[in-house]
């Protein structure tokens, strides 16, 4: 966290937006996304959960996904997360 910090401080933006500049290619689209989980993994989550349930249709595979390997972990926390962001109980 103190590297990403840094790099905010220093660039004046974070650095996973960077990894998403024009012509990105896949290993920094990935590099994006470990970033993201790794600076706040319930709201990164939360995310793949809103995306996973809006729309046409369900993703089923993220959805299964994440409430599987959240379970005993921290799913109360990332519902509460998708609550404060979406005004809706997941």
């Amino acid at each position: 966290m103190a590297t990403f910090n840094k790099y905010r401080d220093d660039h004046g933006n974070s650095i996973s937006k960077n990894f998403l500049e024009d012509g990105a290619n896949d290993f920094q689209k990935a590099l994006h996304t470990a970033v993201r989980f790794l600076n706040d993994h319930k709201k990164y989550l939360e995310k793949v959960l809103r995306k996973a349930i809006i729309g046409t249709g369900t993703n089923e595979d993220a959805l299964t996904r994440v409430i599987v390997t959240r379970a005993e972990k921290d799913l109360k926390d990332i519902m509460e997360v998708y609550y404060k962001k979406n005004s809706v109980p997941l």
